[in-house]
């Protein structure tokens, strides 16, 4: 039990500090305008990093208990995907509904009418109605499915660096 205990705590302490990298990469290319493609290349960079950073969190773990099981590795990289997927998702709906809530339409139509003018209207009506529902309950959606990540990344991770027994 007390190994969880230092598992958690350790994981935490990455977890933050990955959240706040993943809000500044997400803010940065909002505040300055930088556009569609480069807004929406950030979230295959931000994947690639964090997957990155599990192993990096994983593999320093395991060298400081000396073992790792796949259930720790899982621990891991649940717990850094959730505080990640809820600090981002949720400073992404405070931008996107207080701070400035016509970023994400305008940066969807400037993509979609440079990729697929023909369907700029049909696509302006769609982001339309969809502006209507907005609710918080996207940052649930979304935690959740930075979790999902989290536990496929440490799965995979988890089995390539678990401590293999004695048999």
């Amino acid at each position: 039990m007390d190994n969880t205990v230092n598992l958690q705590k350790f994981t935490l302490q990455f977890a933050i500090i990955a959240a706040l990298g993943r809000v500044l990469i997400d803010i940065l290319p909002k505040i300055f305008s930088f556009g569609a493609m480069a807004y929406y290349s950030t979230f295959l960079v931000c994947f690639l990093l964090e997957i990155v950073f599990i192993f990096f969190v994983i593999k320093k773990f395991k060298s400081l208990n000396n073992t790792l099981t796949l259930k720790d590795s899982l621990k891991i990289g649940v717990i850094m995907m959730l505080v990640i997927g809820l600090i981002y998702s949720s400073a992404s709906y405070i931008y996107d509904t207080y701070i400035d809530p016509n970023y994400q339409v305008d940066l969807a139509l400037s993509f979609v009418e440079k990729f697929a003018p023909e369907k700029l209207e049909e696509t302006r009506n769609t982001i339309l109605e969809s502006q209507k529902n907005k609710n918080p309950l996207g940052i649930l959606t979304s935690t959740l499915w930075f979790v999902f990540l989290g536990f496929v990344i440490s799965l995979i991770v988890g089995s390539i660096l678990r401590t293999k027994e004695n048999t």
